[in-house]
Formats: structure tokens, sequence, C-alpha cells
């Protein structure tokens, strides 16, 4: 069984930048067809995971505002089965 809520969070400090491991969503299983989010100073970063050196950063209120989007259905219509 899957457990709720965010998981563990991982931040260690490299060269003095403090951030966490990349996270994937549990849905993608072992596909490299997915993004992968993490934190670094305060800020989120968003990668392709097959394409791991384009890493596009952005503030976490514009980050919160993105999910609620998503979540709010915003964003249905890029999606081919939607």
């Amino acid at each position: 069984m899957r457990s709720k809520g965010p998981p563990a969070n991982h931040n260690r400090t490299i060269l003095g930048a403090t951030m966490s491991d990349w996270q994937r969503p549990s849905l993608s299983g072992e596909s490299n067809e997915c993004l992968e989010v993490r934190t670094v100073d305060g800020m989120v970063e968003i990668r392709e995971s097959d394409s791991d050196e384009i890493i596009v950063r952005t503030t976490p209120k514009k980050w919160e505002a993105f999910l609620l989007g998503v979540q709010a259905g915003e964003f249905d219509h890029f999606i081919a089965d939607a």
C-alpha cells in the first residue's frame, strides 16, 4: 500500500546550495517519460527525466499556481485523451 502525503524530504548541501532529491510521480512507474521536481535554495526546479540537462527554475508561488491550474483542469486540452 502506498503511503499518503509527501515523501520524506532528503535535503543536502552541495557547494553551498541546499537541495532536495529529484522526485517523480509514482504513476510513472519505471517509465523514463515523466517530469521530475526538486527544490534548490527555496526555488523549484523541473526537468524531463529523459533529458536531464535542461532544468526550468521557478518560484514556489508560481509552481503552486501551476499545480492548482492542473488540478482545476485548466490544461486538460493539452492531453489527447482528455
